[in-house]
């Protein structure tokens, strides 16, 4: 049996998140179920986009990811899953699973519409957490073939990765995220963030200028220092020892910032 793991915008505070994981233990019970988050802020396709992303290549093999951030609950937007060979995937197509596939996955798509067999109850038109991703991802980890989801098709909604616009002076980069730390995670690779070591850097933001250091850890620069470094996710990272980047320079995701080669 696999486990699921769960990405959602459900939060805590209602009974969604745990509604939704009632519905796959009556179709699976027994079943794991991974809550790597709920506090996906409500609607942020590209931030659920970016959790999977950022952690599923460490699940093990065959776990199902159930992605739910789904703000065109109702309408006509397909539901679908997908199955890269190693790991399976179930969400609204909306682009919400696409960035997972960024780095050379090749996913097999199928969208999800044998209705007489997914779910086994009447579907609202505004939860299908619990109606129809639940119950499909509960289908795939008790084993059932993944070609009985459904027809396949080869288009599937994408988000544009945003990639960094590099220079010989400098790289502007997108903010992916902003972790609780106030950490922002930005769209610059590892690969990319390597050729920064030793380089002497400015971070500029909405007009100001800031000194930053490169390091592989906080420490690597004073208390209260500013710093960029290779981060757990694959990306370029911007925080403050010991503090905030994001309320020290007003960091959002989704905001650019420049990193000046000096």
């Amino acid at each position: 049996m696999a486990p699921v793991a769960l990405i959602t915008d459900f939060g805590i505070a209602d009974w969604y998140a745990g509604e939704m994981k009632g519905a796959m233990l009556s179709v699976c019970p027994g079943v794991t179920i991974i809550d790597i988050t709920h506090h996906i802020p409500p609607g942020d396709i590209r931030g659920a986009a970016f959790t999977l992303a950022a952690c599923y290549r460490t699940f093990p093999e065959g776990t199902v990811f159930c992605v739910v951030v789904d703000p065109g609950v109702g309408s006509g937007r397909r539901a679908i899953a997908a199955d890269t060979g190693r790991y399976r995937f179930v969400g609204p197509d909306n682009g919400v699973l696409s960035w997972a596939f960024l780095q050379g996955a090749n996913p097999s798509v199928r969208i999800i519409d044998n209705s007489n067999d997914f779910p086994n109850t009447a579907v609202s038109a505004t939860f299908h957490g619990r109606d129809i991703f639940g119950p499909v991802a509960a289908h795939l980890a008790r084993g059932i073939s993944f070609a009985a989801i459904g027809a396949e098709t080869a288009e599937y909604e994408k988000i544009t990765f945003p990639r960094p616009v590099v220079t010989d002076a400098s790289i502007t980069a997108e903010v992916l995220a902003v972790d609780r730390f106030g950490n922002a995670v930005t769209a610059i690779d590892a690969a990319l963030a390597e050729q920064l070591n030793g380089r002497a850097l400015k971070l500029h933001f909405r007009g100001t200028s800031h000194a930053i250091g490169f390091g592989g850890f906080f420490q690597s620069v004073p208390g209260g220092g500013l710093l960029c470094y290779p981060g757990s996710a694959g990306y370029l990272e911007i925080g403050v020892n010991g503090g905030s980047a994001a309320e020290r320079l007003g960091l959002a995701a989704g905001d650019r910032i420049e990193l000046l080669l000096k």
